[in-house]
């Protein structure tokens, strides 16, 4: 039996109950209560009109949930892995995508994003015969498998470590003293748990 107080919320009718503040006093290190209960008023903690979520089909049901979960992290949700955002404590944990700050010339990764952006040059070559040498760095960003079961476990394999470059070429045999510079971006994959396993290039493009 519900009140004209209660909320019915997803059709559930959910009673409002009235926090209690209590008028207290430290003595020797303990808090005491000095008087009866005190009742605070609070706003609905509702940011959405409730509705039947039992009535929508499991697109849309993930859509709501999606949307209501991330409200106010869309800039998250919709950025671009090569130029990501530093990860919000909002976010829930998860494995998210990581910027990572390769500006000194001594970074200890400079070496292989080198050696990847070459790689990913070839890849480009193969696909658009156009021909171009490595210049320097720009952006990097990584992901890697966050998940409990992959690391701690051995039950599942975790997931290829994805490696987001921005990098600068040029043409190739181009000697001139100020050749045309073109920024590329690529996705590399590297099998962390097979170091034998060579990495892989999933995508290389110049950058719009």
């Amino acid at each position: 039996m519900s009140r004209e107080s209660d909320t019915v919320f997803h059709g559930v009718t959910w009673p409002n109950y009235e926090p209690m503040e209590l008028d207290t006093t430290v003595l020797h290190g303990v808090t005491r209560p000095n008087s009866e209960p005190k009742p605070i008023q609070l706003k609905p903690a509702l940011t959405y009109e409730p509705i039947l979520v039992k009535s929508m089909s499991e697109e849309a049901r993930y859509e709501f949930l999606m949307r209501e979960c991330y409200k106010g992290l869309e800039c998250y949700v919709n950025q671009s892995y090569y130029d990501p955002l530093p990860p919000s404590p909002l976010l829930f944990g998860g494995s998210p995508v990581y910027p990572i700050d390769i500006t000194d010339e001594d970074h200890a990764d400079r070496p292989m994003l080198k050696k990847f952006s070459e790689l990913a040059l070839e890849y480009y070559y193969n696909k658009k015969g156009a021909s171009f040498e490595f210049h320097d760095l720009v952006k990097y960003a990584l992901w890697y498998d966050a998940r409990f079961m992959a690391i701690y476990t051995g039950l599942t394999r975790p997931d290829p470590t994805e490696h987001y470059i921005t990098f600068q070429a040029k043409a190739k045999g181009d000697t001139s003293s100020c050749p045309a510079i073109t920024t590329f971006q690529a996705k590399i994959l590297e099998r962390e748990d097979d170091k034998d396993k060579p990495p892989v290039v999933e995508e290389c493009r110049i950058k719009k």
